[in-house]
């Protein structure tokens, strides 16, 4: 091999040893990253870098493809809006993104192009929709398509049927309560009506006709047909009527509402001139029109009412002096900043690209000049000098959005579709690629999400009255994962969309287990008398300790360190109840025993090895636990046990055991199917049934025996709780002479940690047996290090 053959072998191996340092670099920052933190972490990214940080990890692109982060990224990317302009030449787009609030008299450009399949004249002429949540919609005729250019993909929906060839406008609309996207296809063939078209973009859908419509033909405003605001698709159109024997054209504005597809007729405002438009006005809808040296625009107020109000302002063009570059450009009126009010102008003629924001307001004004977009070698790079019919449309406010097209045309009921991503899905990258073309028919059908995070701040809803196959319990634990436009539905939708969920994960067997249980503790829930209904509503003071209650409320390590001793690590003993909680407790679960024999009802038991153990959730307690287990436990491991509660617990299970003489034998060694586990002694009597621990276990190291320095005996004390893992090995002695203990378990679940462990690596950092052989590795390279220095000095 010759010497530039080996330095270019070499030169590659260092970057992929490069490449392998970087990723394990990033891995171990990664580590330290709290679990709840990430997902904020990433809603601060620019589309581009999200889109890319999807390959980073299974977890990071989990979190990132979840419907529940693209919506909170595109609330997130309202603070960051951009405009962006459309070159327009035969069969492609050119998109080029702005930044809007930049100060700087030039600024960084990111591009990304759209071929189409098909070299048809007609995409030369088609007005485009305005840019709806980082969305646009654009087409004419039969041709309609719709392009995400953060996410780099477009996708052609299926042609409106009956087919009409004549003035054929679309828009697109966003309906902000459900989150859906609707396209709008309306007809304007004046020789009939014909009814307006709605297309819901998501998988198994078509067209579908609006009914009881007005007749009306559309109007293409500034290039565009719609502007879709609030949920509200606002275009122009025409209305023929019959007055005498001749016909009326009367000029007014449509509006649709996309979530219940209605529409209606709004006037336009009086005495406009001949150049006139309607533009979004921070939120509003408003006609402008304008001149050289003022401008005059009436904002709708009330829809229903129809009032317009009429604002003036002058401009500051006829203070420039005439040699000012910018009169060169032919400024247009494109748009309103949303956030700031500030009318922007941008160039006609594109040997420049400049773009001027005034303030009417303040009377400031601020242009960028865009260096090398509108010059000679800009158009002959991106291939459209030799097309000189192009035009260029502008989207003030466009918001990134990462809303994937790929599930737009699954199984609809049409002729077979194809969705086309271009490039490498990021932003400014991978422009001289080929598109990828993907069946759409071969796409996985989509499944109900789930909110990462619970939104602890909701009050789930009671579903004991109604007729479901899961449980009351189950559905108030799942709701506060719901996604925010399922939170605010109706009990019934909330209901199904739960439902939907537990039968596609649970199989048939599980169903009928949880209907059964669901049965078991409807019938406990409308027949039990409870003894102390002070019990089902936990009162702190009476109950919870004065020292404990302080130390909670100071919440900080401090605090909880004066009242909770580490006799071992990662084993936690403290005092918190008061001596009436347990007699109370053990006098409610006898009574709740006594009622079961009574009414012949099975008690279902916490294990398959217990004979007296009662679960407190099944007779009503669970709401007194799930508030023990928030507000009071919670605190305690999110400082002791930090790497677990990076998020709320969102499931309990409690439940009372009651061991030696007659009643239940001692548990084996054995873990716990929970995140952190309290254990309180409620009553003892006699000596003995020590509980030992035997080290924190990973399921691939279970059955691994405990080292010396991992056991440790513990034994019970009246009134005394005990917090440790639930992975942490543990068991209880047989007690050593007649008598018996009872104590209160609880489980502390977490659904995120759960989750987040199916994407760590195989080394647990909590597993003492995984601890041991990074050691031992650890170890053993240092001895191979040092063995080979001694070779090398000798």
């Amino acid at each position: 091999m010759d010497r530039g053959g080996e330095e270019e072998t070499e030169s590659e191996e260092r970057r992929r040893n490069q490449s392998k340092e970087d990723e394990s670099r990033i891995g171990k920052i990664f580590e330290l990253i709290p679990l709840d933190l990430i997902p904020d972490i990433l809603l601060r990214l620019p589309a581009k870098s999200a889109v890319r940080f999807r390959v980073v990890s299974k977890l990071w692109s989990s979190i990132i493809t979840r419907p529940d982060f693209i919506r909170s990224f595109a609330f997130h990317s309202s603070t960051r809006l951009c405009l962006m302009a459309c070159v327009k030449a035969r069969d492609k787009r050119l998109f080029i993104s702005l930044r809007q609030h930049d100060d700087a008299s030039y600024s960084h450009v990111d591009r990304c192009q759209i071929n189409f399949p098909e070299h048809d004249d007609v995409y030369y002429y088609d007005p485009c929709s305005e840019s709806v949540h980082g969305l646009v919609c654009f087409g004419d005729f039969y041709k309609i398509i719709v392009w995400n250019p953060s996410m780099r993909q477009h996708v052609t929906l299926p042609e409106p049927k009956p087919r009409v060839r004549y003035f054929i406008r679309s828009c697109l609309g966003h309906d902000p309560v459900e989150d859906k996207y609707k396209v709008l296809s309306i007809s304007g063939y004046h020789k009939g009506h014909h009814d307006p078209l709605v297309f819901t973009l998501g998988p198994q859908e078509s067209w579908r006709v609006v009914q009881n419509s007005p007749s009306h033909i559309p109007l293409p405003t500034m290039g565009r047909v719609g502007t879709c605001i609030n949920g509200q698709v606002y275009y122009e159109a025409e209305i023929r009527f019959k007055v005498d024997d001749t016909f009326e054209i009367e000029s007014i504005l449509m509006s649709f509402d996309v979530r219940y597809e209605k529409f209606n007729t709004i006037k336009k405002p009086a005495d406009l001139t001949l150049r006139n438009f309607m533009l979004n006005y921070q939120g509003k809808l408003a006609w402008f029109c304008y001149g050289f040296s003022s401008i005059r625009f009436w904002v709708l107020g009330d829809e229903d009412k129809q009032e317009w109000s009429l604002k003036n302002f002058l401009l500051p063009f006829p203070s420039f002096p005439q040699s000012d570059p910018i009169f060169e450009c032919s400024l247009n009126l494109t748009g309103v900043t949303h956030d700031t009010g500030e009318f922007i102008f941008t160039a006609t003629k594109f040997e420049a690209f400049y773009v001027l924001y005034y303030d009417p307001k303040r009377e400031r004004e601020r242009r960028i000049e865009y260096e090398g977009i509108g010059d000679e070698e800009f158009w002959i790079h991106n291939g459209i000098l030799d097309d000189n019919r192009f035009t260029i449309d502008w989207f003030p406010n466009h918001n990134e959005s990462l809303m994937s097209l790929v599930n737009v045309l699954i199984k609809a009921d049409y002729d077979r579709q194809e969705m086309t991503v271009d490039g490498d899905l990021t932003v400014g990258g991978g422009d001289n690629q080929p598109p990828v073309t993907t069946a759409a028919a071969t796409t996985e059908m989509p499944i109900p999400w789930l909110s990462l995070l619970p939104n602890n701040d909701h009050i789930s809803d009671n579903y004991e009255d109604l007729e479901l196959e899961f449980s009351s319990a189950i559905l108030r634990s799942l709701e506060k994962y719901l996604p925010m436009d399922k939170l605010t539905a109706n009990r019934e939708e909330k209901a199904k969309f739960m439902s939907d969920i537990l039968r596609k994960y649970i199989s048939r067997g599980e169903c009928s287990k949880a209907k059964r249980y669901k049965n078991y503790r409807e019938r406990i829930i409308s027949n039990y008398q409870p003894r102390f209904r002070e019990l089902y509503k936990l009162d702190p003071e009476s109950f919870l300790l004065p020292t404990f209650r302080k130390a909670i409320s100071e919440n900080t390590e401090e605090s909880f360190r004066r009242i909770i001793s580490e006799p071992f690590p990662g084993v936690f003993v403290f005092e918190m109840f008061q001596p009436d909680f347990f007699e109370k407790l053990l006098a409610e679960v006898e009574n709740f025993r006594k009622w079961a024999h009574e009414t012949k009802l099975k008690i279902m038991r916490p294990n398959k090895m217990s004979k007296f153990g009662v679960v407190l959730d099944d007779f009503g307690l669970d709401i007194m636990l799930k508030q023990l287990m928030e507000d009071f436990i919670f605190p305690i491991c999110k400082v002791f046990f930090p790497n677990v509660c990076g998020a709320m617990f969102d499931f309990q299970r409690g439940y009372v055991i009651e061991n030696g003489g007659d009643r239940d034998a001692e548990l084996g060694l054995h873990v716990e199917d929970s995140e952190i586990t309290l254990n309180v002694c409620l009553s003892k009597q006699g000596e003995g049934g020590e509980i030992f621990f035997e080290g924190t276990r990973c399921k691939k190291h279970m059955d691994i025996d405990p080292k010396p320095e991992e056991r440790f005996d513990y034994c019970h004390i009246l009134g005394q709780a005990i917090l440790h893992r639930g992975c942490h090995v543990h068991g209880a002695r047989a007690a050593t002479t007649s008598g018996h203990r009872a104590n209160m378990i609880l489980w502390c679940r977490n659904s995120l940690f759960r989750e987040m462990q199916t994407y760590e690596k195989e080394f647990r950092d909590w597993c003492g047996q995984c601890v041991h052989e990074k050691k031992e590795k650890e170890s053993q390279s240092l001895a191979a290090i040092r063995k080979e220095m001694i070779r090398i000095i000798e």
